[in-house]
């Protein structure tokens, strides 16, 4: 046997080093076709059989992990003496491991961040090396341990009910050369993050921890330029990648069995639905801590909640584990808006019911004003202003067809309309003079839309509904008014 042939490290074209393999097994990694083990004899009486193909069960294909040194774990085969496991960087062996006798393996130096990668397994025994498993994609993302990667993550958590908010469209190409993904560090991102947080995410303070990640997201602009599905793909990759990441690392490390929150508006709804269907399907006792899922400003359809039918719409302000969602726009409206899908469901965040009776502004609790540099108008102590009988809500499901839902400014003729719905009850939409406020789903207790707080402890008031000085169209904006104890009913679900 030559020394290429030896059991020794092999340095690849990337400079990582393969470990406990031959060099004949690097070129053999490459593809599917078994070889010859050293030593067996020729012309030997019924030769064994190779072992059948294992199943790599983890890393799951098509995710992002959390850590960067994962452990690869497979199916036992019969007959299988050993595994031998490669990983692939753009076609090139990056690391393999030869000789592995126990049914995981344990990555101790770091693979390499965002970027695509494949892994697979085989079995050896005595008849020979068996077919390769099927190919897993997988990527090591974003690394959440970097506590810069959070725009908030509370100190010490003392509150009884988690957040996990995902703040809306906030990258902006500076020019057109930009990239269509802007970096997780990018600093006008940031900075709008920050002020998204200020006027949609405080809703919840009063009574619960807030966690949020930065993730990369899409430029708006140029998201909502393409079809249907070709967003859907680009909001699929990096961006969902990010907030899945940014979950999981939060359930594994900070969540501690609490109850939780999901909230979303805009761009980062469409995210929250791809976690919902990738991650809570593959962890569903995580899924049984969910309160509710904001999922404003984006259409829930019937062929969405088809798709994963573990998921579904609530239909009540006391329903837990479900989706609520709603799109608001100016009655005047008339033309396609991009985010509301064919057959988009609503709930009435006044009401909590999916029926088209119109809520008046009186029963809405109140919704917030935005002053010159986009946050909240205060009080003389320091509290977010409240703006009362400003908008009512009716869902409309003829608009939900084609568009958005509407919603209307009672007392303030130079504000818009925004509080009504978009996407409601099966294939409909809502109509609102303000912004949403009424029972919060799981408890029953009344909210406010975006950005009103309770001076009662028990009576939270969490949602609230933007409003501007000067007439200005809304991105479908609504309130988050969540619960802040579960009520563990849950209702029979409705699709």
């Amino acid at each position: 046997m030559t020394n290429a042939d030896r059991n020794v490290g092999i340095v690849t074209t990337d400079r990582s080093i393969v470990h406990g393999i031959t060099a004949t097994m690097v070129s053999d990694f490459a593809g599917a076709t078994p070889y010859a083990r050293a030593g067996q004899l020729a012309g030997a009486q019924a030769p064994a059989a190779a072992p059948a193909a294992p199943s790599l069960t983890a890393p799951r294909g098509s995710i992002t992990l959390v850590s960067a040194k994962p452990t690869f774990r497979w199916t036992r085969v019969s007959g299988a003496a050993t595994y031998d496991l490669p990983v692939f960087k753009q076609g090139r062996l990056l690391v393999g491991q030869g000789g592995i006798t126990a049914l995981s393996w344990q990555r101790h130096r770091p693979l390499p961040r965002n970027v695509d990668l494949v892994a697979r397994v085989r079995a050896v025994g005595a008849g020979g090396a068996g077919a390769w498993s099927k190919d897993v994609h997988f990527r090591v993302g974003i690394d959440y341990a970097n506590r810069a990667h959070w725009l908030t993550l509370p100190g010490r958590p003392l509150k009884k009910v988690d957040v996990f908010y995902v703040y809306p469209s906030s990258y902006s190409k500076p020019d057109a050369s930009a990239p269509n993904i802007g970096g997780i560090d990018d600093p006008g991102m940031a900075q709008k993050a920050r002020q998204q947080y200020s006027r949609e995410a405080t809703a919840f303070t009063p009574f619960a921890n807030i966690y949020a990640p930065y993730y990369r997201q899409a430029d708006a602009l140029y998201a909502l330029s393409l079809p249907p599905a070709q967003r859907s793909r680009l909001i699929g990759d990096v961006p969902a990648s990010d907030v899945i990441a940014a979950f999981s690392y939060y359930i594994e490390h900070y969540n501690h069995h609490r109850p939780f929150i999901l909230a979303g508006h805009s761009q980062d709804s469409q995210v929250i639905e791809l976690l919902l269907a990738r991650y809570m399907k593959q962890h569903p006792a995580v899924y049984k801590h969910m309160i509710v899922a904001y999922v404003v400003g984006y259409s829930v359809t019937p062929s969405y909640l088809a798709r994963y039918p573990f998921l579904r719409f609530a239909k009540a302000a006391d329903d837990t584990g479900a989706i609520v969602s709603w799109n608001t726009e100016a009655p005047t409206i008339a033309a396609p808006n991009p985010v509301v899908l064919p057959g988009g469901i609503s709930i009435n965040p006044i009401t909590w019911t999916r029926k088209q009776t119109e809520a008046g502004a009186a029963r809405n609790l109140g919704s917030i004003e935005l002053n010159e540099a986009g946050t909240p108008v205060r009080d003389k102590n320091g509290n977010i202003k409240r703006v009362r009988d400003l908008a009512d809500a009716r869902v409309d499901k003829a608009r939900a067809s084609s568009s958005a839902a509407r919603s209307t400014p009672r007392s303030r003729p130079t504000t818009n309309r925004e509080g009504s719905l978009r996407a409601c009850s099966t294939s409909g939409t809502t109509r609102s003079t303000s912004s949403m406020c009424a029972r919060t789903p799981a408890t029953g207790s009344r909210t406010t839309s975006w950005n009103t707080r309770s001076r009662r402890r028990r009576d939270v008031r969490p949602g609230r509904l933007t409003r501007h000085r000067t007439p200005r169209a809304l991105d479908s904006q609504a309130g988050f008014p969540p619960a802040p104890v579960p009520r563990r009913r849950r209702t029979t679900p409705d699709r």
